[in-house]
């Protein structure tokens, strides 16, 4: 069984430091003022500072979307993967949820657009 050898460790320690590196911007933006929710051609703005339940009926899905403790999810989708549910909740500038099937993008804004000006 062979070890590794420094320059084996030198290349993992610098993929993981360029990977941490990719992270920050994410990690320091702040929490976002309010969600946008766009579907069927329409959009739903969402403050993030008032708790609440949504339904959205959109591409023929009903999807439930919570707003609580400054973040929001969708809580409930009929939609054949489920995968915006699992996606759990979002609160920071910058991030997206996205159900494909009932094309809905939820994405939060306002605070710090750190993350924009980084991946834009």
């Amino acid at each position: 069984m062979k070890f590794l050898r420094w320059p084996d460790i030198a290349a993992i320690v610098l993929v993981a430091l360029a990977s941490a590196a990719s992270a920050l911007p994410m990690l320091a933006a702040d929490e976002g003022a309010y969600a946008v929710v766009e579907y069927d051609g329409s959009t739903l703005t969402l403050p993030l500072d008032a708790d609440g339940e949504y339904p959205i009926e959109s591409g023929g899905y009903h999807l439930t979307l919570r707003v609580e403790d400054g973040g929001v999810e969708v809580l409930d989708a009929d939609c054949p993967d489920r995968l915006c549910v699992a996606g759990g909740p979002i609160s920071r500038s910058g991030q997206t949820l996205i159900c494909l099937p009932a094309r809905v993008i939820i994405r939060i804004e306002g605070g710090d657009e750190l993350a924009d000006a980084v991946a834009g």
